[in-house]
């Protein structure tokens, strides 16, 4: 993702109050609905922006990110519009062809998805962060998961130990019932940044879902304990105890 698109972060940040880093804190163009702050919120946030004249790479920012939340709403045909839009205003988008290619293979438009993945290749520099974005975001919505995974992957490859793609991989983990991964991936997260919200959450899920009720329990408890309404924001993502 262009450098050039980061000042919108100026405009979003009212969006959601300060977090630790990865537990739901923005990444890019995209605002991550909260216990805080629903989706319908952050949208109406935009609509107002995007209702004002804006430069064309901010623009682009607004409809990918507004895309994003209609995707993780369901509502693809919105978040196709969305994501051509903002293509629209930015046409070398890596990030934006990669969701509409996300979005078309949702509804079963397997050459749309096809063409729009080749050409996120073409246009995305692939640098850890942008990796770890797109693998945070798929892990959210729950697909696709090979994608993500491979995203995580790639990532870590780049920049081996780092906190955020260690806990969105083991997001994605937890989603494929991969508990043991999961786990791990958490441990050596909260090697680098303990006691962090979200990363806790997914640990305790992992050993739940592995057998572990006590151990699951206490990083419950110390999940929740740590504050940010941890469980009820995961709840939107339909993960849960």
């Amino acid at each position: 993702m262009r450098a050039t698109i980061l000042p919108l972060l100026a405009f979003l940040a009212f969006c959601l109050p300060a977090a630790p880093a990865h537990a739901f804190s923005r990444l890019g163009c995209f605002v991550a609905p909260t216990a805080h702050r629903s989706a319908a919120a952050i949208i109406s946030a935009m609509d107002g922006d995007l209702a004002m004249h804006r430069p064309g790479e901010t623009r682009a920012c607004l409809y990918y990110g507004r895309g994003l939340l209609y995707h993780l709403q369901g509502d693809t045909a919105r978040a196709i519009a969305d994501y051509s839009s903002a293509i629209g205003w930015m046409a070398d988008y890596g990030d934006a062809f990669a969701a509409r290619a996300d979005a078309y293979e949702d509804v079963g438009q397997y050459e749309n998805a096809r063409r729009d993945y080749a050409l996120a290749a073409q246009n995305s520099n692939d640098s850890a962060e942008e990796l770890t974005e797109r693998c945070w975001l798929r892990a959210l919505r729950g697909h696709p998961l090979a994608l993500a995974l491979q995203d995580c992957n790639a990532a870590l490859q780049e920049q081996p130990g780092d906190f955020d793609a260690l806990s969105s991989r083991a997001l994605v983990y937890l989603r494929q019932t991969q508990a043991a991964a999961a786990i791990a991936d958490c441990d050596a997260a909260l090697q680098v940044k303990p006691n962090k919200p979200s990363t806790l959450f997914i640990r305790a899920l992992a050993k739940l879902h592995a057998g572990d009720t006590q151990g699951g329990n206490a990083d419950l408890a110390a999940a929740i304990a740590a504050g940010d309404r941890v469980k009820e924001t995961f709840a939107i993502y339909g993960v849960k105890p």
